[in-house]
């Protein structure tokens, strides 16, 4: 049986749903940095969290 969705769209989702668990793993690590681990980590998730809207932002765009 066929996927209603495409390999295209099936990939842009598993990616999304990455950058989702990701950021929610760094909620749970940050309370364990200090300093420049703190600042790494502050860093990382706001270029995951920019990548997610990004995704996002296409799959709303195949949507239409």
């Amino acid at each position: 049986m066929d996927s209603p969705a495409s390999n295209q769209v099936y990939n842009l989702i598993s990616m999304l749903d990455n950058k989702l668990e990701a950021l929610a793993a760094y909620d749970k690590y940050e309370k364990d940095m200090k300093g420049a681990q703190k600042t790494l980590l502050e860093q990382i998730r706001d270029d995951d969290k920019r990548h997610a809207e990004l995704l996002l932002r296409e799959l709303e765009n195949l949507a239409r």
